[in-house]
């Protein structure tokens, strides 16, 4: 697997979206692996949804939370998840959420299988 894009630091997740990582071009690929932590700081409370956004153009239009069964579960604090999929997309934003008034914060990983291709 070959790293395309990572968090800098952990992100503060809470009751509204937050963006884990902005758009990202992967339209070289053919698909990508995406692994979405919980470290578990803020009040360390579940992450509820991992949405993977998709764009044709970088952002300025969006598809939202289009590979939904990829994040089904929570995300208890302290645990990641993996999700992989391997529809092609020219760009993806991913985004975490808490239940109502609960925080966390969250690592991001975003991969694919150096043979299918190179940003």
């Amino acid at each position: 697997m070959e790293l395309i894009k990572q968090t800098s630091s952990a992100q503060a997740v809470s009751d509204e979206l937050t963006t884990l990582l902005d758009w990202t071009n992967i339209e070289a690929l053919s698909g990508f692996t995406l692994i979405v932590e919980n470290t578990g700081g803020g009040s360390g409370q579940n992450i509820t949804d991992v949405q993977i956004d998709t764009s044709s153009d970088g952002g300025l239009t969006s598809q939202l939370d289009q590979f939904s069964s990829l994040f089904a579960a929570a995300i208890a604090p302290g645990t990641a998840l993996r999700g992989t999929s391997i529809t092609s997309a020219k760009w993806i934003r991913v985004r975490a959420v808490c239940a109502a008034s609960q925080d966390t914060t969250a690592n991001a990983w975003l991969m694919a299988d150096s043979t299918l291709g190179r940003i």
